[in-house]
């Protein structure tokens, strides 16, 4: 028994530290209206192109942030569905716990949701009207979008990274209670709606 104590301070220990993710994550968003509001008033600081190309990078560092902190909540996330649960069920007898996940991976097909990446098409498609704007004339301004594209290419990286910790993740819950087989590539499920009783 005190090695389920053990493991169950590990879970709790992983919930604290995802809410502290979602925490961060949820504070980038308001910090990003700030910085831009920061970023266009600095007419007197910067040029009109420098200004353009400021709130591109302060996107995609708020963007890639979100990203990271996504990949690292998630991983938590992954390794209580896929590990921890595996040593506390030896523990249960088979008595169901921590359905949360699977209840989530029925009401999404694993891997078929895309709202994960909503930040990421904004982001390209503003760095992309940007680079259609200026008419890059200025070396503020080639410095500007290439140093944008660099900053572009981890985020891409983290945002993808992150769905396919999604993917694992929902899989996982899946397999976890008993809905798919755990060598399956594909999801089946029985129910589109409610995991099935364990």
């Amino acid at each position: 028994m005190e090695l389920v104590q053990t493991h169950l301070a590990e879970y709790q220990a992983l919930t604290t530290r995802n809410t502290y993710w979602i925490v961060i994550q949820s504070a980038l968003w308001p910090a990003l209206f700030v910085l831009l509001g920061l970023i266009v008033n600095a007419t007197e600081v910067l040029t009109a192109d420098q200004r353009l190309w400021a709130a591109v990078l302060a996107i995609e560092i708020i963007v890639s942030s979100y990203y990271a902190a996504l990949s690292e909540a998630l991983v938590s996330v992954l390794y209580i569905e896929s590990e921890l649960r595996r040593e506390i069920a030896k523990h249960l007898l088979g008595s169901p716990f921590w359905m949360w996940e699977a209840f989530l991976a029925h009401r999404s097909p694993v891997g078929k949701s895309w709202n994960e990446y909503t930040p990421i098409i904004g982001t390209v498609a503003f760095f992309l009207w940007a680079a259609r704007t200026d008419p890059l004339s200025s070396t503020s301004s080639r410095i500007g979008v290439v140093v944008a594209f660099v900053v572009l290419m981890p985020m891409i990286w983290l945002a993808y990274s992150a769905k396919k910790t999604k993917q694992e993740l929902q899989k996982a819950a899946l397999v976890a209670c008993g809905t798919i087989n755990p060598d399956s590539k594909v999801a089946e499920r029985s129910s589109p709606a409610t995991p099935p009783a364990v």
